[in-house]
């Protein structure tokens, strides 16, 4: 599993405090259910990082057959994903009718949270109560130490995820490439050149210069599927988001620097200043968002699209030149592309390797007698064996049936593709503490696409920086400095590839940077760059 290998258990910083009181009880050994009687708890989370994940719901087969077998019954609390953090921090704020948990995604520093009596530490809590979890940290002890805070506690369990297969880049239409008569780019003059071709010679064969050649979207939540190609030019600016803005620096020759400073940054926005000029990118990136995509890519206008590459098959499903494969299961259409090559001739995508938020958290509001309860059901939940069969096959009977030799036949409606379906009853990876595992990510994924997901991993090269936690002092230098800069860098790249701002002002915005606290924000990444090198090594 990742970092399993990279990181060893005496990586974890500090020994575990007894820091919460938990109600006396027998020692827990991970059976169900989890309680004699049923518990109501509250849980407050968003729909989903995409629209294409089902909102939690009672409705949801998923979530009746996890009531069932925990005897834990769940009263959600969902709010739309983009306006998560906005409308939690309010209500933190106001501190009043706080659920029994909590998804932490994009909610601040864990530790300050605990001081302002919102959350409670987990630590004696999993000691007592964390069966499933304490047998993950076990097998993985990398991820204790990214999930300790700096003061030794363990304040959420959070996701856990793959770190080099099917990530954000550019999926091409293999059709799209044979009609013009091109084949795979690996430099950013090839595909510049292979969006030209789609864009003139009508790919989609209506007679109509309607083509959009390569589409993504571009917001403060969802950077990714424009900076991952930034790799092209020597950058590292693919993972992080929401309070950790990692992707505006990197380490190179021991030292820290701000990436968004760099000629090599500045190279990156003409380039796509380029692409927009020319009409080979969407207008629309800054509002677009994954159904949109999917409208493209049905009206046959992209011929290339930038999104999490396991949809590859979604895509292709969507398009005109499926060949009647309705579920994209059988016939490759958009195909993972190779990574561009930068100036100095390297080729990479960079690996993940980082906690994906969605921690579920144990608030001060849940009682001394459902703590233990609501300990268990994150327990079970991120780890159990149903728990994990319910992520993966969804329910017996409704997803999937045992076959006399114990083999597992998928279940589904007549026209819907099996994963989709057991995404749509709330599988697959939900608003919650889960992890991404391989035997998980193989059984939806099809053949065609993990063959060729292979075929990739050798580009793959770890980050500089990991995600490990902020010190409550580091996370209120970022509450101060991050919000302006953020904004600013945000409308100023928007400016920059619109070209409502010329290249030629890029060192007065490198110098506007410096005025506005970004060394500041460095100093904050290097002091953990350092606690990063001590704990995991790297």
């Amino acid at each position: 599993m990742l970092l399993s290998v990279a990181l060893v258990a005496s990586a974890t910083p500090g020994a575990e405090k007894p820091t919460t009181t938990t109600t006396a009880a027998a020692a827990y050994d991970g059976k169900l259910p989890l309680a004699p009687g049923k518990v109501t708890l509250r849980f407050a989370t968003h729909t989903g990082t995409n629209a294409a994940m089902a909102p939690p719901s009672n409705d949801l087969q998923v979530y009746q057959h996890l009531e069932k077998i925990t005897n834990v019954q769940i009263e959600w609390e969902v709010v739309p994903y983009d306006n998560y953090p906005t409308v939690m921090n309010t209500r933190l704020a106001a501190a009043g009718n706080l659920p029994d948990i909590l998804n932490l995604d994009r909610l601040g520093n864990y530790a300050k949270l605990a001081s302002q009596g919102i959350i409670i530490p987990q630590n004696d809590l999993i000691n007592q109560y964390g069966y499933y979890i304490k047998e993950f940290f076990k097998a993985s002890p990398g991820y204790k130490a990214l999930m300790t805070a700096p003061d030794g506690n363990i304040y959420c369990v959070e996701n856990t995820v793959l770190d080099s297969h099917l990530s954000v880049m550019p999926m091409i239409n293999k059709y799209a490439m044979q009609r013009v008569g091109m084949s795979m780019p690996t430099t950013t003059d090839e595909f510049t050149n292979l969006l030209k071709a789609f864009r003139d010679k009508d790919i989609n064969g209506n007679k109509q210069a309607d083509e959009v050649p390569f589409v993504f979207y571009f917001k403060q939540a969802d950077t990714s599927y424009l900076l991952q190609l930034a790799n092209a030019f020597g950058l590292e600016m693919t993972w992080g988001g929401g309070k950790d803005l990692v992707w505006m620096f990197r380490v190179k020759n021991g030292k820290i620097e701000c990436q968004l400073q760099l000629p090599e940054f500045k190279a990156f926005l003409t380039w796509v200043n380029k692409l927009y000029a020319e009409n080979l990118i969407n207008k629309d990136f800054t509002t677009a968002d994954y159904n949109r995509l999917i409208e493209y890519v049905t009206k046959g206008q992209a011929g290339a699209v930038n999104f999490w590459s396991t949809y590859a098959y979604l895509f292709g499903a969507a398009s005109p030149d499926n060949q009647g494969d309705k579920g994209g299961s059988k016939v490759p259409v958009f195909l993972p592309m190779t990574p561009l090559k930068a100036p100095d001739g390297s080729q990479y995508y960079s690996k993940r390797l980082s906690l994906n938020g969605e921690g579920m958290g144990i608030t001060t509001r849940c009682s001394a007698e459902n703590r233990p309860v609501a300990m268990k059901w994150i327990d079970y939940l991120f780890n159990g064996p149903e728990a994990l069969m319910t992520q993966q096959y969804g329910v017996e009977g409704w997803s999937y049936a045992k076959n006399a030799d114990g083999t597992i036949k998928h279940l589904a409606p007549l026209g819907m593709e099996w994963s989709a379906y057991v995404t749509s009853i709330g599988g697959n990876q939900p608003p919650r503490a889960h992890q991404q595992l391989m035997a998980i990510w193989r059984t939806w994924m099809h053949q065609w696409l993990e063959d060729y997901d292979g075929t990739l991993q050798k580009y793959y090269k770890d980050p500089s920086l990991v995600q490990i936690q902020f010190t409550t002092e580091e996370s209120d230098v970022l509450a101060a400095k991050m919000p302006d800069l953020e904004t600013y860098v945000m409308e100023n790249i928007t400016k920059f590839i619109l070209g409502q701002t010329p290249l030629s002002q890029f060192d007065a915005f490198s110098k506007e940077l410096t005025k506005r606290g970004i060394k500041d924000v460095q100093k904050v990444y290097e002091q953990r760059w350092k606690r990063q090198f001590k704990a995991l090594g790297k």
